[in-house]
């Protein structure tokens, strides 16, 4: 059986390859928490679980993007932060195929777009939602919904046009 791009049910890095950067970013995470930098704290737990997300150990990564969420609450709710914790959140429930739960983390990224200010400076985490479109398109690609409804993505004409070139193939 095949299992579909994004699948988290198997591993594959050995674990020596991901003992340096877990180092780092455990690391960050305790000199930010120490420091009582919610955001930079939230950001090291998400640098974290994306390398359970390159090995798909996505309920791992959720856990820890769990983490990260709680963390991000109490930082600058002015930052990107909250938003960004919830769109990795989203490609971590994709990988374990729950739609449901990716659909509610990329709602919550989109209010990224809501932000003004510093939160678009280019900064860090550097997540502006300029994105995002791109980003659901391709958690429901993962997720094997091709033709899915896409709710606000169905407001972009290159979306749409996209969308019925992709439904004219799958139709003939």
């Amino acid at each position: 059986m095949s299992r579909p791009v994004g699948d988290c049910r198997t591993t594959t890095a050995p674990l020596a390859r991901r003992r340096p950067p877990v180092a780092a970013y455990t690391l960050a995470a305790s000199a930010s928490q120490e420091a009582k930098s919610y955001d930079l704290w939230a950001c090291a737990l998400v640098r974290h679980a994306y390398i359970d997300l390159y090995e798909r150990r996505c309920a791992d990564a959720v856990g820890t993007l769990s983490a990260a969420e709680k963390v991000a609450r109490r930082g600058d709710g002015s930052l990107s932060t909250r938003s960004w914790v919830a769109a990795v959140q989203a490609e971590a429930y994709a990988g374990l195929g729950d739609l449901a739960a990716c659909e509610r983390a990329l709602d919550k990224a989109e209010k990224v777009t809501g932000l003004s200010g510093a939160a678009h400076n280019g900064g860090r985490p550097r997540f502006d939602g300029s994105r995002l479109a791109e980003e659901r398109g391709a958690r429901y690609l993962q997720l094997g919904r091709l033709r899915t409804d896409l709710g606000p993505l169905s407001r972009d004409a290159r979306v749409a046009e996209l969308g019925a070139e992709i439904d004219a193939l799958c139709t003939t």
